[in-house]
């Protein structure tokens, strides 16, 4: 059996043998029989709990507009220009409309990666910034939020009359889902706060957050801490979509950022939770292509959810170019720790950045093996304590060699959104 799954901007080829029970995990899938442009104006015409686009912005405003980086999908030259036509309708000056990418602690962009995110037309015509959160002099404090997460923001969306912000909304592996109010704490936030709001994903032991994972956001500190820190802000109108598998738009919505957003991430959760009835000895997932798999962080997403389809002693085989690397800066030196109980010591005094997604990363490598066929340094993939292999024939020798000669299989076609769900 032939499996061909997304690698970087390209594909790979896995052989696989007949004799092995495998399944393939995807969505039912969803042909649109209209498009995007149509489902966008459907969702203004119908905002949640909140005016229509044309009723929330005066012509005077300055309007902070928010949309995704380089990391994430969501189809913003197409959303952004009916968005940005009807604010200019409604008399919003092009000159008082900054387009501010939501980077959060993540590395600048080039030239051509904005212009793939916003088309050339919007990037030559509107003014953008995208978020530094390194750089102190660019965050303004609006408050502290009642964890104790100071709310400091670009100061472009703190001195904004009203703010707009564009995303997708999927799973999110601590999060609960990605999106939303996410887009500003920690999208457009100061380093000291995002890394304020990440410790949140630990317990006063150390431990992961019992409640902070994929799907879920009722008791979610994280989310909790995000929605918390709302109140500061500038009034903002949310437009939020989901995906399908083809890229295109298969729902929006617009309205109230915590409302609205809470309502799509209940389409995304139907639409993306694939059910199974037993786990696999081997799941093999590709994160999705890019820019699901820009880097190891991104990538850790789909290694998350490729966990909850696989035996305890098994294998996870991941496909994932992380052609930009690792992602973090401090990523890597958590594994200086010889096993989890230590990491989750020194993360209650030491935290940094991706100290958690360390943990999260360790816990499941002391209960299964993970190969990583990618573009990273081997020595850097096994200091992750993963197995590094180089082509497709090397992954699945290794990924076997872990494994009885009769195995079960799962192929996780896009771990980066698809979540498997062990139902009984």
């Amino acid at each position: 059996m032939n499996v061909r799954l997304k690698i970087g901007q390209q594909e790979v080829k896995l052989d696989l043998s007949d004799r092995h029970a495998i399944s393939i995990l995807r969505t039912p899938g969803e042909h649109l029989a209209t498009t995007d442009a149509a489902v966008i104006d459907q969702a203004l015409q119908a905002p949640v709990d909140s005016p229509t686009l044309e009723d929330f912005f005066r012509p005077q405003d300055r309007v902070a507009v928010i949309v995704p980086d380089k990391t994430r999908m969501c189809k913003v030259h197409t959303i952004l220009p009916i968005l940005l036509e009807k604010l200019e309708t409604r008399g919003v000056k092009r000159e008082n409309i900054l387009i501010l990418f939501a980077n959060g602690a993540h590395s600048r962009q080039t030239e051509t990666q904005k212009i793939s995110i916003l088309g050339e037309k919007v990037y030559r015509r509107y003014t953008n910034d995208e978020n530094d959160a390194r750089d102190e002099f660019v965050a303004t404090i609006l408050g502290t939020t009642e964890r104790g997460t100071p709310v400091a923001i670009h100061r472009a969306v703190a001195n904004a009359d009203k703010v707009l912000v564009v995303s997708e909304v999927n799973h999110h592996y601590f999060a609960g889902f990605g999106g939303g109010a996410k887009m500003v704490m920690p999208g457009v936030a100061a380093y000291d706060s995002i890394v304020q709001n990440h410790r949140l994903t630990l317990t006063g032991d150390g431990d992961f957050h019992p409640l902070c994972f994929d799907g879920n956001l009722d008791g979610n500190p994280v989310y909790e801490d995000i929605v918390d820190a709302v109140q500061f802000y500038p009034p903002i109108f949310f437009v939020g979509v989901v995906l399908n598998e083809d890229g295109d738009i298969f729902h929006a919505i617009a309205g109230d950022v915590i409302q609205a957003h809470r309502r799509e991430a209940l389409i995304a959760d139907g639409y993306y939770s694939i059910p199974i009835r037993e786990l696999a000895d081997m799941v093999i997932v590709s994160a999705g292509g890019y820019p699901q798999d820009v880097n190891f962080v991104q990538t850790h997403k789909s290694i998350q959810h490729a966990y909850y389809a696989v035996k305890r002693g098994g294998v996870i085989l991941c496909v994932a170019e992380c052609g930009e690397g690792i992602g973090s800066e401090t990523l890597l030196d958590w594994f200086r720790f010889p096993d989890q109980e230590e990491m989750m010591k020194t993360l209650l005094n030491q935290y940094t950045l991706h100290g958690h997604t360390a943990l999260s990363l360790q816990k499941k490598l002391d209960s299964v093996h993970v190969v990583l066929l990618s573009l990273l340094p081997s020595e850097s993939v096994t200091r992750m304590r993963m197995v590094p292999v180089l082509t497709p024939a090397e992954a699945i020798r290794v990924a076997e060699s872990f494994l009885a000669p009769a195995y079960t299989c799962y192929v996780l076609e896009d771990g980066g959104k698809c979540v498997p769900r062990y139902v009984m």
